[in-house]
């Protein structure tokens, strides 16, 4: 693996380079898109991010603003990484968007 990010709560570890986030001794390879995504939400714990303002900064063509793109990226993190970790990173935030929270405890190895 590439240079580690310094890393939140200290059981999720970054590497930018291959795009790849770890938990505990499970890791998961994101796609470009993916990594975009929840590097945005990453960066910003505890702060709900509207679905616009992520339409804004990570797709910048117009064609996809009035869609569900935003949703679909979420579900993707949330099997490659929530349900692969055993824990909850990303929370929906009912008429608002999506926020970088996870779950207190730390995954059981």
């Amino acid at each position: 693996l590439a240079a580690e990010e310094p890393a939140d709560e200290e059981f999720i570890s970054v590497y930018p380079d291959d795009m790849t986030v770890v938990c505990g001794d499970q890791s998961s390879r994101l796609t470009k898109r993916e990594f975009a995504l929840f590097c945005y939400l990453h960066e910003r714990p505890g702060v709900t991010v509207s679905r616009s303002e992520l339409l804004h900064s990570l797709w910048r063509d117009e064609n996809a603003r009035d869609t569900n793109v935003v949703d679909v990226y979420i579900r993707f993190l949330r099997a490659k990484l929530d349900e692969k970790f055993g824990v909850k990173l990303i929370r929906a935030v009912r008429g608002a968007g999506y926020v970088y929270l996870p779950d207190e405890k730390k995954p059981e190895k």
